[in-house]
């Protein structure tokens, strides 16, 4: 932890610099600042940087939003006097953005902004392990969550899974459910669960006919609860009756019916198998808090994946991607920067989203196409081990690590934005073609929700009737601040920071990542932080590049000179140059059975394309010295 420490202290010490070739006149001020930054290191440690600096950041982002500075009294937040409310840290910069008195500016200073979330905000995504003590409480937040939802229906835990539309009455016959709605909606609650019920009925006939030998099954790219990672996952060692149900395994897991019959007669049916389980884990994500994701059984991510496919095709070829584009991020970032500069626009983040997601509210969700909420029940795992000896029921429909929770949850929250604005309109017919007109209000990705600022406590009273938590320290539902999908936006410009990914050793990936911090440094014109950064890499030297050529390296917006070691390549007919790139290596293992069609069926390589069969491994990034056509260093990309 002492060289996090040291390297943060040098790193802000550039940082300042950069402020203060922005800032001049405050140069002295900045001084100071640094001064106090090195003496509370010492006395604090590295959850200065980590926990108390980006706690001073989320309260500003508050009160950017609220219009007004707090006192927020936290740690290191002593205000500059009785009379003056703003923090002494920086004080420079809180004065280009508030009064005296807290009152933000009408011509708060824009960069000043920047500045000071790049400076509160630096260290909040290094990867560090945190203390076990704060594991155990994230996993038994984890478990306390769970276990305030309502246990899944009947039909739910039973081996034979039906999935039929009559197992779900809809939200509007939710007795609980009502009596929730009816105390954030008091007189309307019907009203809006009959709104809720008729979309629910559109988004999933929307989707079409599900029907698992149309899409591809394949395995994820994760860890699985139940076999090692040099084991074959193309080999089935059974294959549970609650699977059967919906995806047969002689359709489903073998290349033809003779392989079938050959080898894996025996592996399905009435055999007292173990219950399948998935196996939580705890990820880097913060120095207070893991990320807690649940790796899934083979069997079960093999089928999820199938239902994933066949989700991501259909919303992106109906009305419904007209709101939803799962694997990009960019509708989202744009509708908070036009809410932050308009007051169009709410964003909405909610906590432990995946994690608060019911059987109930998916059935429902999907009760109108039986073929899909069938399959979405029986790929559902039931049971967790959280530790060694400690299992669970999980009640959730599913958690992080299951392939089919984020569009699931997506369909979830856009139903629940839809139903708000539609009976805030009182639409008559709620059609595809009547809610697509709604396509310019309405952004879901994942948890991440953006609605018009008049609909978005609407928004957060259902949602929350609904079991879900809506994060108050990351919505912003009024204001001039807004954030959504890494975009921090205030007043229609982009503030947000480069984040420091810890110290550089000589690893291939610690010098890739010092690569991407410091050209996110230097696209900012952070230039003696991105200079810094590339100095602290004690690895392999990388040569510059113009920004956005395809060449590796670091960043330059001017012309770099080329490496001095070049060749004519007559073959190619360009010059080349000698120069380190990042490549990965992946160890193929064979597997000597007829598992390799399956994986080649599955798999679908081009002809064009060198392929083998056998189990992959984890990639190794490597270093290597390769020729690159100098065309490279200085084409910049369209």
């Amino acid at each position: 932890m002492k060289r996090y420490v040291a390297d943060l202290e040098c790193l802000y010490a550039e940082l300042l610099k950069d402020a203060a070739y922005a800032y001049p006149a405050l140069g002295a001020e900045f001084s100071k600042d640094l001064a106090r930054l090195v003496h509370l290191s010492k006395s604090r440690g590295l959850p200065f940087f980590m926990v108390d600096l980006p706690a001073l950041g989320k309260h500003l982002d508050r009160c950017l939003s609220e219009r007004q500075y707090k006192p927020s009294h936290l740690p290191i937040s002593r205000q500059v006097s009785r009379g003056v409310v703003i923090p002494k840290l920086f004080r420079g910069l809180y004065l280009l953005i508030f009064d005296s008195n807290g009152d933000l500016k009408e011509d708060a200073d824009i960069q000043a902004v920047f500045f000071l979330r790049q400076l509160l905000l630096c260290a909040k995504k290094a990867p560090v392990s945190c203390p076990p003590e704060a594991t155990s409480r994230e996993i038994d937040e984890f478990v306390q969550v769970d276990s305030s939802l309502p246990s899944p229906p009947n039909h739910w835990a039973t081996p034979e899974y039906r999935g039929d539309s009559s197992d779900h009455a809809g939200f509007a016959a939710d007795v609980e459910l009502l009596s929730r709605v009816s105390l954030a909606f008091p007189g309307q609650e019907t009203s809006i669960l009959n709104y809720l019920d008729r979309i629910a009925g559109v988004i999933s006939t929307s989707l079409g006919h599900y029907d698992p030998l149309d899409w591809d099954f394949k395995h994820g790219p994760g860890a699985v609860s139940n076999v090692r990672r040099d084991e074959n996952r193309y080999r089935f060692k059974f294959w549970p009756s609650t699977l059967e149900t919906a995806f047969p395994f002689a359709d489903c897991c073998f290349h033809n019916y003779g392989a079938w019959v050959d080898e894996a007669q025996d592996e399905v049916g009435e055999k007292d198998f173990p219950v399948l389980q998935s196996r939580l884990i705890a990820v880097l994500k913060t120095l207070t808090k893991p990320r807690l994701i649940a790796s899934e059984p083979y069997q079960h991510m093999w089928c999820q994946q199938n239902l994933r496919s066949y989700m991501y095709e259909r919303v992106h070829h109906s009305w419904l991607g007209a709101f939803l584009n799962f694997r990009s991020q960019e509708r989202n970032q744009a509708m908070a920067l036009q809410g932050s500069n308009d007051g169009s626009f709410a964003t909405i983040d909610l906590s432990a989203a995946s994690d608060r997601v019911s059987c109930h509210v998916v059935g429902n969700l999907f009760r109108g196409n039986p073929p899909l909420l069938r399959a979405l029940m029986a790929s559902r795992t039931r049971r967790c081990q959280i530790q060694e000896n400690w299992i669970i029921d999980v009640r959730k429909y599913s958690t992080m690590g299951n392939a089919t929770t984020f569009p699931v949850q997506s369909l979830v929250f856009l139903a629940v934005a839809l139903t708000c604005i539609a009976k805030g309109l009182k639409l008559i017919r709620v059609t595809p073609s009547e809610l697509k007109r709604l396509a310019d209000q309405v952004s879901v990705f994942g948890d991440d929700i953006i609605v018009p600022e008049r609909y978005a406590r609407d928004v957060t009273l259902l949602l929350e009737a609904l079991g879900f938590k809506v994060n108050a320290a990351k919505s912003f539902l009024t204001g001039p601040f807004k954030e959504s999908c890494g975009v921090d936006a205030f007043r229609g410009h982009d503030v947000t920071p480069a984040y420091w990914q810890g110290p550089c050793d000589k690893s291939p990936e610690s010098i890739a990542s010092n690569i991407e911090v410091a050209n996110n440094f230097y696209k900012r014109f952070l230039v003696h932080a991105s200079a810094w950064m590339e100095r602290s890499c004690r690895g392999i030297r990388f040569p510059r590049r113009i920004v956005g050529s395809g060449a590796p390296g670091y960043d330059s917006y001017l012309q770099p000179p080329l490496p001095p070691t070049r060749r004519w390549n007559k073959d190619l007919q360009v010059v080349e140059v000698r120069v380190p790139v990042f490549t990965s290596a992946q160890e193929i293992r064979r597997q000597r059975d007829n598992t390799s069609l399956l994986q080649y069926f599955t798999e679908r390589p081009s002809p064009r394309d060198p392929w083998k069969a056998g189990l992959r491994l984890r990639p190794l990034l490597k270093i290597r010295k390769r020729w690159v056509p100098t065309a490279q260093f200085s084409r910049t990309e369209e």
